[in-house]
């Protein structure tokens, strides 16, 4: 049981199986088991050709259908998905025409492009499930006809992910379009990245790629998260002091109007960057990346606006509520963040909403990457170096450093926990002590990240020291709370808002389940394996976002090893 078989850490790719010499075949299945970051990978049989996936003819009947149900179930906040038409329908094409048939690949089958009804639920889906994590559109003020065509393709792409039938078709047949005219609008003006609307449509454009499961669309994703930052840097969006310069001209409008359409362009910019921060701290605490973003850069940083100055429909009403002040009252990421840093006696927690929250714990993710990365270059293989018999102790000052780290999640803990807060943020809470017991990098090469059977065999020798370590029984603690937390809500008819760490705490999880059953010694199996079991499962059967199937087959691989 110490070993995996000879081709586990690179699992075969499907869907090339019984096909004729020279036959189409759809790539879509290939990447189902495999990183999408992954360097290996199968080629093609000989004799075999991929079809381009807007080629390929679309159903869209089982979508349909969900459409219709969706819509009979409509709340009254969901009229803001209602207005897409035929009209609409035709502008998208002719972006996506245009920008395909520039690149000299014909242009793109009408056909195959959903009716306005199925592009009305995906937007529907978008601001259902997606809009709370990214709040940057104003709902009040939001009109589909004044939106730029990029964006609202952006925010399709995003909402389809989470269609029940769809199964990430719409991302697989149309994002390789969306990315061509990003960039063919880029090349036609200078000036396209510098639209509030623009950048944010390129964040959910990455957002979309990141977490689709395509190795194409993943790794533009990951190629355009420089430009989305770099854009931010330009136009100061992490920067919130106010510029006059910036407003925009409302001429016609009360002066009333303008103050609060002005605030409300100001409010935009900064959710933004704070989102696009958010964004970019996904890749180190979920994917164990890099991050792009430098914390000097967050200094000036501001939260936004407590939610009920944001809702206000009128000038009026928000004036109603701001009273002789000229702007909501705001809170300063920097003073949150110290709240976490800080001893509890320094500092005090600040008033921040479930988005600043979030914000703060991914923040603390970043600490943790660049803790396990110094630590990583004392113990190259992750959490521990053995030659012999010796181990390499980890040292006062990062061990110090650790339980820094350790009393910032109890501070977060302290500071913004509530009996309310959305239960998925606090996955994050426990993902922080996960990575810090365990390396992320060690649990990947395992699952076969790099296809290199000989770092996943080093990566087995620090996660069996890690098993066998005082601190491997309070690791699983964490993994099993999480599990109950995203049971929990999996169980429930709660709208599913946190589907980026319900994946990764489903397959973290599942992951340290798996090399604690494997190297601990008097483990019990059952236990182990059916949390391995539950996870994978309960990701093949996520109603969200592509990865998680790629996930999901990884974990019941590692499942019918451990049986």
């Amino acid at each position: 049981m110490d070993s995996f078989p000879g081709n586990y850490l690179t699992p075969s790719s499907a869907g090339f199986t019984g096909a004729d010499s020279g036959q189409f075949i759809d790539v879509a299945d290939e990447e189902t088991r495999e990183w999408p970051d992954r360097i290996s990978r199968s080629a093609s049989p000989k004799g075999q050709r991929p079809v381009k996936p807007h080629r390929i003819p679309v159903d869209w009947s089982a979508t349909s259908t969900e459409a219709q149900l969706a819509r009979s179930q409509c709340q009254p906040r969901d009229t803001l998905a209602v207005g897409i038409d035929h009209g609409t329908r035709e502008v998208l094409v002719n972006l996506l025409s245009l920008a395909h048939s520039q690149s000299g690949e014909g242009g793109l089958p009408v056909e195959n492009f959903p009716p306005p009804e199925i592009l009305g639920h995906f937007l529907l889906l978008y601001f259902r499930h997606i809009h709370e994590k990214f709040p940057v559109i104003h709902l009040p003020t939001f009109h589909l006809s004044k939106i730029p065509p990029f964006l609202l393709m952006a925010m399709l792409l995003a909402g389809s992910s989470h269609s029940k039938t769809n199964k990430g078709q719409f991302v697989r047949v149309f994002y390789k379009h969306c990315q061509i005219a990003l960039m063919r609008s880029v090349e036609a003006s200078n000036r396209f990245l510098r639209s509030v609307d623009n950048i944010f449509g390129l964040l959910l454009a990455c957002v979309a790629g990141t977490w689709s499961g395509e190795r194409e669309s993943y790794e533009f994703a990951e190629g355009f998260r420089g430009v989305l930052v770099t854009t931010s840097r330009r136009c100061r969006l992490l920067d919130c002091r106010p510029n006059p310069g910036e407003n925009e001209n409302y001429k016609g409008f009360r002066v009333l109007d303008q103050i609060w359409h002005s605030w409300i362009q100001m409010e935009k910019r900064k959710r933004l960057g704070l989102a696009i921060y958010l964004y970019d701290c996904q890749y180190p605490a979920l994917f164990n990346n890099q991050p792009y973003v430098s914390k000097s850069e967050t200094a000036n940083s501001v939260f936004p606006c407590p939610q009920e100055y944001w809702d206000a429909k009128t000038s009026d009403a928000w004036k109603m509520l701001i009273g002789p002040a000229n702007m909501p009252p705001s809170t300063f990421y920097i003073h949150a963040l110290n709240s976490c840093l800080l001893p509890s006696d320094v500092s005090s927690p600040q008033r921040v909403d479930d988005f600043g929250r979030s914000v703060l714990l991914y923040a603390l993710h970043t600490h943790i990457f660049e803790w396990r990365q110094a630590f990583s270059m004392l113990n190259p293989n992750g959490f521990a170096n053995m030659y012999g018999s010796v181990i390499i102790d980890i040292g006062d000052g990062l061990q110090t450093r650790k339980d820094w780290l350790v009393d910032s999640l109890n501070n977060w803990h302290k500071c913004y926990y509530t009996s309310c807060l959305d239960p998925t943020i606090v996955l994050m809470y426990h993902l922080g002590f996960m990575s810090l017991d365990v390396s992320l990098s060690d649990l990947h090469l395992a699952a076969g990240r790099s296809g290199n059977r000989a770092e996943g065999e080093i990566a087995e020798q620090s996660l069996r020291t890690w098993a066998n370590s005082e601190g491997a029984a309070i690791t699983m603690s964490h993994v099993r709370q999480g599990f109950e937390v995203t049971y929990s809500v999996l169980d429930s008819d709660a709208v599913l808002k946190g589907s980026f760490e319900i994946i990764m705490s489903l397959f973290t999880g599942g992951l340290v389940s798996w090399a604690y059953l494997k190297f601990h010694r008097g483990v019990s199996q059952e236990v182990s394996v059916d949390h391995i079991r539950r996870a994978g499962t309960a990701l093949r059967d996520l109603d969200s976002w592509r990865i998680s199937s790629l996930f999901g087959a990884i974990l019941k691989d590692f499942q019918d090893v451990s049986n």
